[in-house]
C-alpha cells in the first residue's frame, strides 16, 4: 500500500485539497477502523479433525487445504530436545534425557512440560523478549549515557513475573500504574513488586542534560507513550505528536490525552543541569534493619582494625626512636650494631621510605630525622649524616 501510495503521489493522482487518491476517498484517522486490528476479537468455532488439541486442528485444517498433513510425532529424545530449547534455551541435561526415556507412564510429556515452565531459566528465556519490548538496558544512554543503577530490579521482576505465570491484565496494570494499584490486603513485597514494575516507564534512552528542561520533560511522556502503544497496542503514536494519523484512527486529540495523562508522572527526581531519575525506596523494614547491623559491625571491624593499627605504628616508632640513635653512633663510631636486634629486611625498607617523605602528614619520619641529627651532633659527624641523606640512607 506504501509503495502505491509513493506512485501515486509522483503521478498526480493524489489531491490533497479534494482527499481523493486515483478516484478513491482517502482513509482518515476518523474513518479506518474496519481493519481488522481494530476489530472486536470474536470468538471462533473449533474446525473438526483428528488432532486432540484444538491448535492442532487449526494448523491441520490450513495445511489440508494445501495438501499437507501434520507430520509425525517425534521420538522421545527428539521431544525433550525441542521442549528444553523451546522453554529454556538451553540444551537438556543428560539425566533428564535418561529420566524422560524411562517416563513411560500416562502423563510424561505433561509432566516434562511442567518441569520446564517450573523452572527459573523459562522466565530469563521468555522474559528477555519482553525486556526488548521495553527497552530495556543497564544506562539511559544519549548524552551523558548514566547507568541506571537499578534498572535490573525491573529485568528481574519481568523474569519472576514469567516464571509465576502472573496473568497478563495484572502484567500489564502492575507497569501503567502499580503504584496506584489499592495495597489493601497486600503484603509489603507485594507493593514493592508493582513499585518496581513501573520502571517500565523509566527505561529507555533520555537526554538528562537537555537544558531545554520543559522540553525533556514531554520528550519524557512522548517516550512512554510510545513504549505504552507499540507494547500494548502494536501501534506507533508518536507521530500524533504533530499531526493526525491518516491511515489509522489516532488523532492528535488522542495523543495528547495521553499526554496528560503521563505528564502527571513523577519521572524525574530533579531537573538539575543533569537531570536525575525518581527512585523510591523498596526496601522492607527486616532488610534495612538487617542492612544497618551489618554496617555497625563493619564500623566496629574497622574501628578495631585502625586501633590496631595506630598502637602498631606507635610501637613501631617508640622502637625506632630509642634504636635509631643508638644505631647512627654505632655506625658514624666504627662500632658493630649487631647485637642491637635490628628489624628485618622489610622494617628497614619501611624505614627508609619514611625518612625519604617530604610528607607534611610524616610527623613519624620529621621525629625519626629529628633522632639521627642528635645522634650525629653528639658525635660531630653531622656532615657524614648529610651525605648518606643524599645518598637516600643506604646503610
Amino acid at each position: 500500500m506504501i509503495a502505491d501510495l509513493v506512485r501515486w503521489i509522483d503521478d498526480g493522482a493524489f489531491d490533497p485539497r479534494e482527499g481523493q487518491m486515483g478516484g478513491a476517498k482517502v482513509i482518515t484517522s476518523r474513518t479506518n477502523t474496519a481493519h481488522w486490528a481494530f476489530q472486536p476479537i470474536k470468538a471462533i468455532g473449533i474446525p473438526e479433525g483428528k488432532s486432540a488439541h484444538p491448535i492442532d486442528r487449526f494448523i491441520e485444517e490450513r495445511l489440508a487445504r494445501v495438501g499437507l498433513s501434520i507430520g509425525a510425532e517425534a521420538e522421545r529424545r527428539t521431544l525433550i530436545r525441542r521442549v528444553s530449547f523451546d522453554l529454556t534455551g538451553l540444551p537438556p541435561e543428560m539425566s533428564a534425557i535418561h529420566a524422560f526415556l524411562k517416563d513411560t507412564e500416562p502423563g510424561s510429556y505433561d509432566r516434562l512440560l511442567d518441569r520446564y515452565l517450573a523452572s527459573p531459566q523459562y522466565g530469563e528465556r521468555w522474559g528477555r523478549w519482553w525486556l526488548d519490548v521495553a527497552r530495556y538496558a543497564d544506562t539511559n544512554g544519549q548524552d551523558e549515557n548514566k547507568v541506571m543503577a537499578n534498572a535490573w530490579r525491573y529485568r528481574d521482576w519481568v523474569i519472576r513475573s514469567f516464571n509465576r505465570n502472573q496473568p497478563f491484565d495484572s502484567f500489564i496494570i502492575d507497569q501503567l500504574a502499580g503504584d496506584l494499584v489499592s495495597t489493601n490486603g497486600v503484603d509489603e513485597r507485594s507493593i514493592f513488586d508493582r513499585w518496581t514494575a513501573t520502571g517500565f516507564l523509566v527505561l529507555g534512552p533520555k537526554m538528562l542534560a537537555e537544558q531545554d528542561k520543559p522540553k525533556l520533560l514531554m520528550d519524557l511522556v512522548d517516550a512512554q507513550i510510545e513504549v505504552t502503544t507499540r507494547a500494548f497496542l502494536g501501534l506507533t503514536v508518536g507521530c500524533a505528536r504533530c499531526h493526525d494519523h491518516k491511515f489509522d484512527p489516532v488523532s492528535a486529540r488522542d495523543y495528547y490525552a495521553l499526554a496528560g495523562i503521563f505528564r502527571s508522572t513523577k519521572t524525574m527526581a530533579n531537573l538539575d543541569f543533569v537531570s536525575k531519575f525518581n527512585e523510591r525506596q523498596i526496601t522492607d523494614r527486616l532488610a534495612l534493619e538487617a542492612r544497618e547491623s551489618h554496617f555497625r559491625q563493619v564500623e566496629a571491624v574497622k574501628a578495631s582494625l585502625d586501633s590496631a593499627l595506630r598502637q602498631a605504628n606507635q610501637s613501631l616508632l617508640d622502637r625506632w626512636r630509642t634504636l635509631l640513635p643508638q644505631v647512627v653512633d654505632r655506625s658514624l663510631a666504627g662500632h658493630s650494631v649487631e647485637d642491637l636486634s635490628l628489624p628485618n629486611p622489610v622494617a628497614l625498607k619501611r624505614l627508609k621510605s619514611v625518612l625519604l617523605s617530604e610528607s607534611p602528614s610524616n610527623q613519624i619520619g620529621r621525629d625519626l630525622r629529628q633522632g639521627v641529627w642528635l645522634a650525629a651532633h653528639r658525635t660531630g659527624r653531622e656532615s657524614m649524616i648529610s651525605r648518606r641523606a643524599r645518598l637516600g640512607w643506604r646503610w
